[in-house]
């Protein structure tokens, strides 16, 4: 061989040898562990959780553990690991199924032990993932025992015996319950007495309808078209009840319980701002007899709540997750006055609304000493 094959044979032996520990160094690397730590879960009112009955009439959590109704049936957990600086998940999600023996710890007050990467700052949960969905159309009808069941992203703390995360996750929806029908009264309103009122129909508009992208649906006065049966174009079947029955059910009260036995509800989606017209509408339609002459398929619209609390009343910004709110009708009749008719041949006219009156929502779950949980 001359010399300048030589130098060439040993010019690819070099190189090859260069790439060699090359990649060596790379696949080091990449075999290097992770730096790591221990935490604690625990969901400890996943076990308590009930499905609220027919307890209508009062505000409260859809998921309190104290309310009567059958445990609500966790099918599994799915677990995110999150770095909350970077919005990001450090590693893939981890699920257990129903009855594995590490549901029963993460409800256990010791929790469930695991290694997660350094970087891991936060922990969330979806209990029931097979139940999630991004249109709040798939929601209705449920009974809240078929919720899925979502925690915030909850931040690792410092224990006494080490780093621990406590989660409280609860259905991604609000639920509004329309309660408490008109009696067969009088009410003084502008123009004269009206009377007579029969309930014959409620919508639900300007809602958020996909919860992945915010898409909001709302309809104006200008897609109602009285003409035409009073239908109003384009109104999700799922999200109104024009049944025949609807004014004897709201009318249904249980003597024993000093309560509505019946209510007509609907889930939304909660809202991130809290701008008075970014909130869910409720419009009522009705029929009424007024000055001698009867008036068929007029309607009230609500475009922004009171909460009736302890301290009086304020204004609702926005329905949040996991609560239950009960809209009254007798309240919103209450608001007629002589100077005041609320009534329109349409739904959503400008400047023609009344304000809704909700109970006060249900506070949250009581946080259980840490000295009892963390030994």
């Amino acid at each position: 061989m001359d010399d300048c094959k030589k130098s060439f044979v040993s010019h690819l032996v070099h190189r090859g040898v260069l790439a060699y520990i090359l990649l060596s160094l790379i696949m080091s690397c990449s075999k290097a562990p992770q730096a790591s730590k221990e935490i604690i879960i625990r969901l400890p009112a996943l076990g308590s959780m009930r499905a609220l009955g027919t307890s209508y009439g009062k505000g409260d959590f859809m998921s309190d553990p104290y309310q009567i109704g059958q445990p609500i049936e966790i099918s599994s957990v799915e677990i995110h690991f999150w770095d909350i600086s970077k919005r990001v998940e450090v590693q893939q999600a981890i699920t257990f199924r129903a009855n594995s023996p590490e549901i029963a710890q993460l409800k256990a007050p010791s929790g469930y032990k695991l290694t997660v990467p350094s970087r891991c700052e936060a922990i969330s949960v979806v209990c029931n993932p097979e139940r999630l969905s991004n249109n709040i159309l798939d929601y209705q009808g449920r009974t809240i025992a078929e919720m899925p069941l979502l925690s915030d992203k909850v931040s690792i703390q410092k224990r006494p015996n080490g780093l621990a995360v406590e989660l409280y996750p609860k259905p991604p929806v609000a639920r509004l319950e329309i309660v408490s029908g008109v009696s067969a009264g009088s009410y003084a309103a502008a123009g004269g007495v009206i009377k007579n009122i029969r309930i014959t129909g409620l919508y639900i508009n300007n809602y958020i309808k996909n919860r992945s992208t915010g898409e909001r649906s709302y309809l104006s006065h200008t897609d109602y078209f009285p003409s035409n049966g009073g239908f109003w174009f384009g109104h999700e079947q799922k999200m109104h009840n024009l049944e025949s029955t609807l004014h004897n059910q709201l009318l249904q009260y249980d003597r024993q319980t000093g309560r509505n036995s019946y209510a007509d509800f609907y889930y939304v989606f909660p809202r991130t701002e809290e701008s008075p017209s970014s909130i869910d509408h409720l419009i009522i339609r009705l029929d009424y007899d007024k000055n001698g002459q009867r008036y068929t398929n007029r309607f009230i619209t609500i475009q922004s709540y009171l909460v009736k609390g302890a301290s009086g009343s304020e204004r609702l910004a926005r329905f949040e997750a996991g609560h239950n709110y009960n809209i009254k009708l007798s309240d919103i009749f209450s608001q007629f006055t002589t100077d005041n008719d609320p009534t329109s041949d349409k739904p959503e006219v400008p400047f023609i609304n009344v304000v809704g009156l909700v109970e006060t929502p249900g506070e949250n779950p009581p946080i259980i000493d840490d000295s009892t949980i963390w030994d």
